[in-house]
């Protein structure tokens, strides 16, 4: 992978935040033991689901605490729970490649990085099952679930990112791309770039909502839209739209594909999904008048902080959307879900 800018300089920064911090540190998190199967007085853990400090929002190494649980159907059981925080300049299969950083190290476009969780407990009857498998903040490992289970009390699994090239960590936009990679809103538009400048179409759009929201099967196969393809990445995700009324197109038989997605648009498709929620705060806006389609989507995204505008007074409904704004705008709204 060919580096921007000079690796040389940032990697002598690393190194030494490197040296100075813990190579381990301890994480937040709380673990979860679900489907508990019990065999001869032994439960087997076969689904284990961990929160923790985002490891993909704000631009440093989260700092060390200790707080950790395990939960069977009826017992709470004492967890020893640890996160070792690694970067390389490329993705390499090789564990000597990798250099560790410590809490409070700051994050750097243009390298990949990853976190290993340890998870032990030694309790009387509980064992992790050979199948389990494991959760980081709702999100399936990226470790094999083969891999997993080191012995029947221990568990280990990583999750592994790319910090994009065009995303440094003091845009404003940051928290909500590395967000949107942990979770499989987007992938980029190739392995090194977000383009969070570029126009986001209304396919990705709605791609993007649908996969902030588990990539769900469209409960029919009907499509009303010429301009909407089988096969095509975002085939099920305008589907999904369509079935649950988060979009009816730009007319009754097209979708508007490769159409930029408007300001007004993404509100509105982010209002509906949200169930429609009636707005109690007035109208900041001089270009948002009453009664339009997207007038009470405008004013909730204002109220609960989805948007501020692009000014006190402004709103610039018909402005084209960009790719960094949107994913911001998925982002605060996943905020607001998870609070």
């Amino acid at each position: 992978m060919k580096i921007t800018r000079s690796s040389k300089s940032l990697l002598g920064v690393l190194l030494t935040f490197a040296l100075l911090a813990s190579l381990i540190s301890a994480t937040a998190l709380t673990a979860f033991a679900d489907d508990a199967e019990e065999t001869n007085d032994t439960k087997y853990v076969e689904k284990l689901s961990v929160t923790c400090s985002d490891p993909h929002t704000g631009n440093t190494v989260p700092k060390s605490t200790v707080q950790g649980v395990v939960t069977g159907s009826s017992d709470l059981l004492d967890l020893n729970a640890t996160a070792y925080w690694e970067y390389c300049s490329e993705n390499s299969a090789n564990d000597a490649d990798w250099l560790s950083v410590g809490a409070g190290d700051e994050f750097a476009a243009g390298y990949y990085y990853r976190v290993t969780y340890t998870v032990e407990f030694n309790v009387e009857y509980y064992s992790f099952a050979e199948n389990l498998t494991a959760y980081i903040n709702g999100k399936a490992s990226t470790t094999p679930v083969a891999d997993i289970l080191k012995d029947d009390k221990t568990a280990q699994f990583r999750y592994e990112w790319y910090v994009f090239e065009d995303t440094p960590t003091d845009s404003f936009y940051y928290d909500a791309v590395q967000w949107a990679l942990f979770y499989g809103v987007t992938t980029g538009i190739n392995p090194t770039q977000f383009v969070p400048n570029g126009t986001c179409t209304r396919e990705q759009f709605v791609t993007f909502l649908w996969r902030a929201n588990g990539s769900p099967e469209p409960a029919s196969a009907e499509n009303p839209f010429t301009d909407v393809a089988a096969g095509t990445y975002y085939y099920d995700a305008v589907l999904w739209a369509y079935e649950n009324g988060y979009t009816t197109g730009v007319s009754s038989t097209l979708f508007g594909v490769g159409d930029p997605c408007l300001r007004e648009q993404i509100v509105t498709f982010i209002w509906r999904s949200a169930g429609k929620p009636a707005a109690t705060v007035s109208n900041p806006f001089n270009d948002v008048p009453a009664g339009q389609y997207y007038t009470e989507a405008v004013l909730w995204a204002v109220e609960k902080q989805i948007t501020t505008g692009t000014s006190e007074t402004t709103f610039s409904p018909t402005a084209t959307a960009l790719r960094g704004q949107v994913v911001t705008f998925l982002y605060r709204l996943d905020g607001i879900i998870r609070a």
